[in-house]
């Protein structure tokens, strides 16, 4: 169940589901394999329509409709097996004819690019609901479909990453796979987004740390922050990529299967070390619960987010935010706008430089135009 649950999750993010919903349905699902003590991939429909009906018999209203549409999640986009909503009474359309075939060509025309795995998973999943949707293999859409479902994405106002998803896998289904470069021009990207991220100051960071007990997921925080990795990256970090010679850690396969090396304060390296005597991680310096597994992200964003809410916090706190902290934070020490872009992993300065824009040294450099009117006196 656990690369099961692994996938799920991850199909869950790349949609953008809010952590409530993501745990709600992860649960869903949980729920139908302990009623049956098997894996879910092997039961049948008849097995699934039971549970549902003796769960619809047991329990009314919404939680009700959220097992419903958790269970179709997971068969429908994770298994691509579209049962749940026919068992529940909803009709959906099967895959189309040749989908198959089409799907297995494009993730070998993305291994063949060396496309990480989640982004082929991400593609593939794009271009088996839009083939869904019309009930046809995408060799028989056109332009006018594609218009059709970009427009539909924008009516459930899905997000700005999760609507672009889309859009790239179908410029690569006719771009590369079908061989028709002219159709990409039909199929245009959304507008980007200009949200400004969450950032902590450094005594919230550190109200966050004190209030960690476990000395795992203190280093976890620690890490994220210290070193500005990406969830992934953090993860999947190994024993032997902290380097105590040259005070470096060794980030491996990065975004955009990228490497890279990060600096370790000396602080930080004893308190890795002291980690590693205590604890004898092994390979992996964050292990999983499987035996020669490591720690999933999920557990992270959790660790993460238990150590927000214990420190008090009010913001929504992520690892990706302690990644902000991290660059924002060195900025307004007057580190180098070229050097946090290493540090970072980015191989634009440009996606560097808004970190610059949020500094608290810049946004704070001119005085308020009310101070220079001297206008704002002791309220009465």
């Amino acid at each position: 169940m656990k690369p099961l649950r692994k996938r799920m999750f991850d199909a869950l993010v790349l949609r953008n589901f809010p952590a409530r919903t993501i745990d709600a349905y992860i649960d869903a699902v949980a729920a139908l394999t302990r009623h049956y003590r098997v894996s879910p991939d092997r039961l049948t429909p008849a097995q699934v329509h039971g549970w549902l009906q003796s769960q619809r018999a047991v329990v009314a209203g919404l939680p009700f409709e959220i097992l419903v549409r958790g269970l179709a999640f997971f068969f429908v986009e994770v298994l691509d097996w579209p049962i749940i909503r026919k068992a529940a009474g909803a009709p959906h359309p099967a895959s189309p004819p040749l989908m198959a075939e089409v799907g297995q060509r494009m993730t070998e025309d993305m291994k063949r690019r060396n496309f990480s795995p989640r982004t082929i998973a991400a593609y593939v999943g794009a271009v088996s609901r839009f083939a869904r949707h019309f009930g046809k293999c995408p060799t028989l859409l056109g332009a006018d479909e594609i218009r059709a479902w970009q427009l539909l994405l924008h009516e459930r106002k899905l997000s700005f990453s999760t609507y672009n998803v889309t859009s790239c896998a179908l410029r690569f289904l006719y771009g590369v796979v079908f061989q028709k470069p002219d159709m990409t021009t039909v199929v245009p990207f959304a507008r980007a987004e200009r949200k400004l991220p969450t950032i902590l100051s450094q005594g919230e960071v550190c109200a966050m740390l004190r209030s960690v007990v476990n000395d795992r997921d203190r280093l976890v925080v620690v890490i994220a922050y210290a070193c500005g990795l990406r969830v992934s990256e953090l993860a999947s970090l190994r024993s032997s990529d902290v380097d105590e010679a040259r005070r470096l850690l060794h980030v491996h396969a990065g975004k955009g299967r990228k490497d890279r090396l990060v600096p370790l304060s000396d602080s930080l390296l004893s308190y890795i070390a002291a980690y590693q005597r205590l604890h004898a991680p092994g390979e992996w310096l964050f292990p999983g619960e499987s035996r020669g597994t490591h720690v999933g992200t999920r557990t992270i964003q959790r660790v993460v987010t238990a150590a927000a809410t214990a420190a008090g916090l009010v913001k929504h706190v992520t690892p990706h935010i302690l990644r902000h902290c991290f660059a924002t934070h060195h900025l307004e020490a007057r580190t180098d706008l070229r050097t946090v872009q290493s540090l970072l992993g980015h191989g634009s300065i440009g996606t560097t430089i808004r970190y610059h824009h949020m500094s608290r040294v810049v946004v704070t450099a001119t005085a308020s135009p009310a101070d220079i009117l001297d206008v704002l006196g002791p309220t009465s």
